[in-house]
């Protein structure tokens, strides 16, 4: 998964692009940057403890795709801007 982790950051200007208007692509940016950096030190850590505290890694994986559901669904709300 880490293979293809970089393909990620592309992503963020052509989101930003698409879904917000272009004089507020840089803000965008700069405001959700912070939280999918926590969100990718936080995973390894509560992973760890819940496979420390369980024995298994089945609560993490059930945690990650509740929270990758709850991601498709409010991207989902997010209307597109109109062009410039």
């Amino acid at each position: 998964m880490a293979l293809f982790y970089g393909a990620t950051f592309p992503i963020y200007g052509a989101c930003a692009g698409d879904y917000f208007p272009r004089d507020m692509m840089g803000t965008v940016i700069g405001a959700w940057t912070p939280f999918y950096g926590l969100g990718a030190i936080l995973v390894n850590w509560v992973t760890g403890i819940l496979r420390d505290t369980t024995g298994i890694y089945d609560h993490a994986f059930t945690i990650n795709a509740a929270m990758a559901a709850l991601g498709l669904f409010l991207i989902c709300l997010v209307k597109k801007s109109k062009p410039c």
